[in-house]
């Protein structure tokens, strides 16, 4: 956590469960490295009153349409600016494609996060905002979202979920397709 909050002093805090969270409501430039890169860029991110990597989410709408996205790095935008990430792009081309629909996607997303910390974070920060379906990445650090769903189903959480990955990994594809996944 200490190495982690040296490189990004404002937008990470402790958590008591979770060891570190995103800190809400900041707004700022972030020098980042990239993944597969070693050159340091600005990235703008900001994060909600809620905790998220997203505007605020109101109360729900009748008729809307809501997705959360929960997962690591990849989900979070790592590296990307605000309106570069997954979330913003999702939402963009549903809101095309459904004019007449109100739709809000959730980033959900924390680098660094394992699956015990993001169904943590699913139930503090993303199922108080009534999401109508998940779409859960796949890869959650050095483990799989695989768990988190089973941990997710054993708790009672009957949201559908859609299992996602920016890895490609054949073996487990096909056991995120299994029905007791």
């Amino acid at each position: 956590l200490e190495d982690l909050r040296k490189q990004h002093p404002d937008f990470i805090m402790r958590h008591p469960e979770y060891i570190f969270t995103l800190t809400p409501g900041y707004k700022g430039t972030v020098k980042m490295r990239l993944h597969d890169r070693t050159d340091i860029q600005p990235v703008k991110i900001s994060i909600s009153e809620q905790g998220l990597r997203d505007n605020y989410v109101g109360p729900k709408e009748p008729d809307e349409l809501r997705i959360a996205l929960v997962g690591d790095s990849f989900t979070f935008g790592w590296g990307v600016d605000d309106d570069q990430t997954l979330d913003n792009y999702l939402e963009a081309l549903l809101e095309e494609q459904f004019p007449d629909r109100v739709i809000t996607v959730i980033n959900g997303g924390v680098g660094n996060y394992g699956p015990w910390q993001s169904l943590g974070l699913f139930k503090e920060r993303i199922l108080p905002l009534k999401p109508d379906i998940v779409l859960l990445d796949i890869y959650l650090g050095s483990v799989n979202g695989i768990q988190l769903l089973n941990r997710m189903r054993q708790e009672g959480w009957q949201t559908p979920v859609i299992m996602m990955t920016a890895h490609s990994d054949v073996s487990l594809a096909v056991r995120a397709l299994a029905p007791a996944a």
